[in-house]
């Protein structure tokens, strides 16, 4: 997920759903994205279909 992340938007975005993963353990839905600081509605519409769980 990382790698799809930065291709498109930024490694510091990339580091705030790895840091968001470490407090509070693994995504058990895609909509909680929307609980990463810098993630809002026009972020998470362009990640949605980059991200499987």
């Amino acid at each position: 997920m990382r790698t799809a992340i930065c291709q498109f938007y930024s490694f510091a975005l990339a580091q705030r759903i790895i840091d968001w993963r470490e407090a509070n353990g693994p995504f058990t839905e895609v909509s909680q994205l929307m609980e990463v600081a810098g993630i809002g509605d026009a972020v998470y519409s362009g990640l949605v279909d980059l991200v499987s769980l």
